[in-house]
């Protein structure tokens, strides 16, 4: 059985904040950047799979996605709307928590999360579902 990667970024970004025996320090930035790469993983996939349907060429879809550097920027191209439209749309949607959990991870993984662990990986596998259903 194939696990994807989101699946085991998650799964390791829960096991580590609860590690512990791990500075909290260290728990907070890893945990922040595997759970930003499992936000770009479903991202990846869904835009994608959506693009690829539409007709696009694979190498096309590859270059608009390794072009839209910030997370922001790959989770809008998998909801098919301009990044500047992004947070409105998932506050519509109902996506509970994903605009604050799309800022923290946009910092968060870069200089480690702050707030309760538990809750941005709650709030991550809340968004991964949203963006799978895209």
């Amino acid at each position: 059985m194939r696990v994807e990667p989101w699946t085991e970024f998650i799964k390791r970004a829960n096991q580590i904040s609860r590690d512990v025996n791990l500075p909290e320090t260290i728990a907070r930035r890893v945990v922040g950047g595997y759970l930003r790469n499992a936000v770009e993983a479903i991202s990846h996939r869904r835009f994608e799979h959506n693009s690829l349907r539409a007709g696009k060429h694979p190498e096309e879809v590859e270059a608009l996605f390794a072009d839209a550097k910030k997370l922001v920027n790959r989770v809008a191209l998998a909801r098919g709307c301009d990044p500047a439209d992004l947070y409105g749309r998932l506050n519509k949607e109902g996506v509970r928590g994903s605009v604050d959990l799309l800022k923290l991870l946009n910092t968060g993984s870069h200089g480690g999360l702050t707030g309760s662990l538990a809750d941005s990986v709650n709030d991550t596998e809340r968004l991964i579902k949203a963006i799978s259903e895209w």
